[in-house]
């Protein structure tokens, strides 16, 4: 987790191919262990690479497989679980920088618009409001300029009516609440050790 947060890029450039394949297996095998703190140090390494690999534009395949583990993520059965992948999703949608606003969305955009759209209706509250704030900080709702945001108009076009309806909804809704305070503090940090940057 520390490598992935501190030196991403190092760990994804295209002529690492091998050390890459190995940690991105190494976060999936963390991210569905038995242990808790092994689990949750994967979701946390896995939002690191996630991040980084938005950054670094890697390949459309490997962001697709991270969100799918992302995903799977959101179906573990400990609401603490579900809340930290939410809290990851909130960091990742924080990072995002979509750069090409013509054509059709990447499809690992629209599952992870949907992932966090569907995560609104979890039955854990805490689930729901950090999946909230990940819709928020994706949207930049409350921000100037939020209501023409690329991203949310993108995927609105794309995405299958049930997904859209369902986005349309939590934004509307969203809307109308004050995110000063969110916007003020920032998405979480999702990093639990002390280490500093």
């Amino acid at each position: 987790m520390v490598m992935l947060k501190l030196v991403p890029t190092a760990l994804l450039q295209v002529h690492a191919e091998e050390f890459k394949s190995r940690t991105l297996r190494t976060v999936s095998d963390c991210c569905m262990s038995n242990d808790i703190g092994v689990r949750q140090a994967g979701l946390r390494a896995l939002g690191f690479s996630l991040a980084a690999s938005l950054e670094a534009s890697a390949a459309e395949e490997d962001v697709a497989m991270q969100v799918q583990l992302l995903a799977r993520s959101f179906k573990l059965d400990l609401a603490e679980d579900r809340v930290l992948a939410a809290n990851v999703a909130c960091y990742v949608a924080s990072q995002l920088k979509f750069r090409d606003s013509s054509g059709a969305p990447p499809k690992w955009l629209l599952s992870f618009v949907g992932l966090i759209a569907s995560a609104t209706k979890d039955k854990n509250l805490n689930v729901c409001a950090a999946a909230e704030e990940a819709i928020v900080s994706l949207c930049r709702i409350g921000t100037h300029g939020g209501d023409k945001n690329e991203v949310y108009s993108l995927c609105l076009n794309c995405l299958d009516p049930g997904k859209r309806n369902l986005l349309e909804e939590v934004v509307g809704r969203l809307k109308k609440q004050s995110w000063t305070q969110f916007w003020l503090r920032g998405p979480l940090d999702i990093d639990n050790t002390i280490m500093e940057a």
